[in-house]
């Protein structure tokens, strides 16, 4: 009798090992598709002006999306989230300081990452709320452009991203620019 028990017990474990492992490899295989998936985008050419009515509202346009939250108060980039169940999440430098963008990065990538969160390369940013910026206009997301674009640059290096739950060890470069 105890060995039918303990028989039972072992199949109906292993049967729920099995069972996470296969939830583990599917939510894996998902996330991995999601960030390698490239989309194709036409970015729309925007007027970027810089005087300083405009710099003053793409500064407050900014602080109101919450940019700041996630890259830093000068927008040099900061660990947004550090939690041991959660990872290690980085909010990328905007600014063209060491660590920071690339100096060739236009305003047509800015509008990729902003309006459809995607970087150059059509990869997905992951961490990037592009539905908070999808649907401003034109003149908002120039107003945001010129400000960013405007930023002193600041020399600040950051950590790799480190997500935990799947424990996925994605560098900054392969996220992308505003990831």
């Amino acid at each position: 009798m105890l060995i039918r028990i303990l028989k039972g017990t072992g199949i109906a474990l292993l049967s729920i090992g099995a069972l996470i492992a296969g939830v583990y490899g599917y939510m894996y295989y998902q996330v991995q598709s999601r960030i390698n998936q490239k989309y194709v985008v036409q970015a729309p050419v925007l007027n970027i002006r810089y005087d300083s009515a405009q710099l003053a509202y793409g500064e407050r346009l900014a602080i109101v999306k919450g940019c700041r939250d996630c890259h830093g108060d000068d927008m040099g980039g900061k660990v947004f989230v550090d939690d041991p169940g959660l990872g290690l999440l980085i909010g990328k430098n905007l600014t063209k300081g060491k660590g920071g963008l690339p100096n060739d990065y236009s305003t047509e990538d800015w509008v990729l990452a902003l309006k459809h969160g995607i970087r150059r390369d059509g990869k997905t940013l992951l961490f990037m709320p592009s539905y908070e910026f999808t649907h401003l206009s034109e003149e908002d997301m120039s107003a945001i452009i010129a400000y960013a674009q405007s930023l002193q640059p600041v020399d600040r290096e950051l950590p790799d991203h480190n997500l935990k739950p799947l424990q996925l060890h994605t560098s900054l470069d392969k996220l992308g620019d505003c990831g």
